[in-house]
């Protein structure tokens, strides 16, 4: 299935994003926030990876392999001096883990702004983390309805609603 999402790190992109075969390209189809699905996409370690979503849950994908968000799943992130490694786990064993240095990290030491939010923003695996942290123990059917609500409000006024 052919999805378009908005690129959230790259303002004005939107993404043609294949869920089977896990490519990804920019496209022209759709203004940026105007895209029909949700979804963002990030590259690391020269690695392209997508958060997505269909009727049934979260779904993380990198290439063809992908992870259904469950409550069954266990996601984490360790930090040592630069690097991070995120990682999810299912009844203790790691089934996806990845080591890299956050895009930007210099940012913080520069920029005397530089909060959480930003941090959030540099760092695909943490905003992944913080989002799964807020919706896995609650109503999926609640995040789609904020999902529907926000592209409505987008439609009717043309303003860009926050999705934290």
């Amino acid at each position: 299935m052919i999805k378009y999402i908005d690129h959230h790190w790259a303002k004005g992109g939107v993404l043609e994003f294949d869920t089977i075969s896990g490519t990804i390209q920019k496209t022209s189809k759709y203004e940026w926030m105007k895209a029909p699905h949700w979804g963002t996409a990030w590259k690391q370690n020269n690695r392209s990876f997508v958060l997505h979503n269909d009727k049934v849950s979260f779904i993380f994908q990198t290439k063809s392999q992908k992870w259904r968000l469950s409550p069954d799943l266990n996601l984490s992130l360790r930090r040592i001096l630069f690097f991070r490694q995120f990682k999810i786990a299912r009844d203790g064993k790691p089934v996806f883990s990845i080591w890299y240095i956050p895009r930007y990290f210099y940012m913080a030491f520069i920029d005397p702004a530089h909060d959480d939010e930003d941090e959030e923003d540099d760092d695909f695996f943490l905003y992944l983390l913080n989002l799964w942290n807020t919706w896995k123990n609650k109503n999926y059917s609640d995040f789609l309805s904020i999902i529907e609500e926000n592209k409505k409000s987008q439609r009717l006024s043309g303003r860009v609603l926050p999705e934290r």
